[in-house]
């Protein structure tokens, strides 16, 4: 993916800058889907592939209701989580789209999982963060980010 610069007026930088908040998306991330809609679909969005402002949505509703849930159960709060475990919606996103016979990675899926990595980091979803390692390394699996969920600040804080 390339990346493009451009300079918006301070009226459309607040209109986007609102959409991509309500939405809980990046304004890169809403103006790349905008664009998208404009050259690819006469403006419409195509009914088989999920947009990303709309899947989000439903992947943080499903991740919300996860959380809740655990939260409810008084889950382990040492035990892990990656992505894919927390949302039926992100896990049934194809890592791959095949155009005219030929495969390759599909943004969609990757774009949504680093919009919510970057989310978790700046503590914009309740109960979740990153998981460390015991010397403070960021925990993976299956080359995913893994995640805790929390039930105070101080875990929060404390991140472990």
């Amino acid at each position: 993916m390339k990346r493009i610069q451009f300079y918006p007026s301070e009226e459309l930088d607040a209109k986007l800058s609102a959409e991509a908040s309500e939405l809980g998306i990046s304004v890169s991330s809403l103006v790349s889907y905008k664009l998208n809609q404009v050259y690819f679909n006469n403006g419409k969005a195509d009914a088989l592939i999920p947009s990303f402002p709309s899947a989000y949505g439903k992947v943080r509703g499903e991740v919300n209701e996860y959380v809740k849930k655990y939260l409810e159960d008084k889950g382990d709060i040492s035990k892990e989580f990656i992505l894919n475990e927390m949302s039926k919606t992100f896990s049934n996103i194809d890592m791959t789209s095949t155009v005219i016979g030929i495969s390759k990675p599909a943004t969609l899926r990757a774009r949504m999982g680093l919009t919510f990595n970057q989310q978790v980091i700046k503590k914009e979803i309740d109960n979740v963060i990153r998981a460390l390692t015991e010397t403070g390394e960021l925990k993976f699996k299956y080359k995913s980010a893994l995640y805790r969920i929390v039930h105070t600040v101080d875990e929060i804080e404390d991140g472990r």
